[in-house]
């Protein structure tokens, strides 16, 4: 990389933090890759609400790039594609993508989750367009944004895996609304998951933080009961708590759920990927 594109990926420490949030779905990725050997064409991951990009340039460094046709980074915040440069102060600058030719080729799409035209966009053109299977990758996804990654695992049959760690709880704004969503067969209404408060700069304001715990656990537990694309036809989804990995948080549930062909794979994947997180 150019100096000043390696200064603004390491700026502030950042990459060192995300490699840290990243590890466990970096580490079940390569092992459920692993796992497939030569049994798929090759793989389309797609990294919901990417950010910058750190999961997805880390994945282009360790997974076998005769695997994985390309990496995905997701966000309403890239610029368009056509874009000949960044020009508003939100977007993200693209450098560090365009300008190193990483293993397995990154792609950036500008894309909002909470918007359903853009969801059926990436039906059309990008699920229903690959070659091979889809791997969606759902990291810190904050509010309702969790539920649509689940609605997209849902309905799209070409997405074969689903790595979920739900983040905030939906906003407050839902339940004085009275805002109920179905979604896998499975009702949540949203003055039961919402709490009234906000972050402001890293600071809880709001009802007591002491209700922040249970009210996430009972959160997670709605988004994975409406988990569903697959799972009754033979697939599999599991659940796992790595409070080990981040002692000072609660927000440490990671969910996976796979297709009927998958299912052998993620078996033994999981086995030691959780093993690894409860530090057996």
């Amino acid at each position: 990389m150019e100096k000043a594109v390696w200064l603004r990926v390491i700026r502030k420490g950042r990459l060192e933090k995300e490699l840290q949030e990243a590890l466990p779905v970096l580490d079940l990725v390569v092992k459920l890759i692993e796992q497939r050997k030569e049994e798929d064409d090759k793989m389309v991951i797609v990294d919901l609400c990417s950010g910058f990009g750190y999961q997805g340039m880390f994945l282009s460094e360790l997974l076998p790039a005769d695997r994985v046709e390309k990496i995905v980074l997701l966000d309403k915040s890239w610029p368009m594609l056509n874009a000949s440069e960044v020009k508003k102060d939100h977007d993200i600058n693209w450098d560090h993508v365009w300008q190193v030719k990483w293993p397995i080729r990154l792609e950036t799409r500008k894309n909002n989750l909470k918007n359903g035209a853009n969801r059926r966009q990436l039906s059309t053109h990008l699920f229903e367009r690959a070659e091979g299977p889809v791997l969606l990758l759902g990291i810190h996804l904050c509010g309702q944004l969790s539920l649509r990654a689940i609605e997209l695992f849902n309905l799209q049959p070409q997405i074969a895996l689903l790595v979920l760690k739900p983040c905030c709880l939906p906003d407050w704004k839902a339940a004085q609304q009275e805002a109920v969503w179905t979604i896998g067969g499975h009702t949540t209404e949203a003055v039961d998951v919402c709490l009234r408060g906000k972050y402001n700069h890293g600071e809880w304001d709001g009802a007591p933080r002491s209700h922040l715990p249970p009210k996430f656990r009972l959160w997670s537990s709605h988004l994975f009961s409406s988990i569903s694309g697959g799972v009754a036809g033979g697939g599999l989804k599991q659940e796992v708590d790595l409070q080990p990995w981040e002692e000072k948080h609660y927000q440490t549930k990671y969910m996976v759920a796979v297709r009927p062909c998958w299912e052998g794979s993620l078996s033994r994947a999981w086995t030691s990927w959780t093993q690894a997180g409860q530090g057996q």
